[in-house]
């Protein structure tokens, strides 16, 4: 029989890490978001130019929204560390109530 130990104070302790990993892959993507706009349609006009546009353009916006679900993936994450801190907590509480009500009976 295996055993599965949780520590909720150090499932808690995770949430700083997974919201700080989503503020840096937030920031980062601001920053290119404006650095490309800065940049423009730096490729040109030409046929080899429209070429690249037709194949790079449609990729942006798809590549924009993943990496913004990826900040609200790792915000998630932590918040889900905390949910199950309370929950394997709240069950550990209830077994000990119940334990205590046994053994005074």
């Amino acid at each position: 029989m295996s055993t599965v130990r949780v520590d909720p104070h150090a499932l808690r302790a995770t949430r700083p890490s997974f919201d700080a990993a989503a503020i840096a892959i937030t920031t980062a993507a601001n920053q290119l978001t404006a650095a490309l706009a800065a940049e423009g349609a730096c490729w040109g006009n030409d046929q080899t130019g429209q070429a690249f546009a037709q194949n790079y353009t449609s990729g942006v916006d798809q590549g924009k929204t993943s990496v913004t679900n990826l900040a609200s993936t790792m915000t998630q994450l932590g918040a889900n560390m905390v949910t199950i801190a309370d929950r394997v907590t709240a069950q550990e509480d209830a077994a000990a109530a119940g334990l205590d009500q046994s053994t005074n009976r």
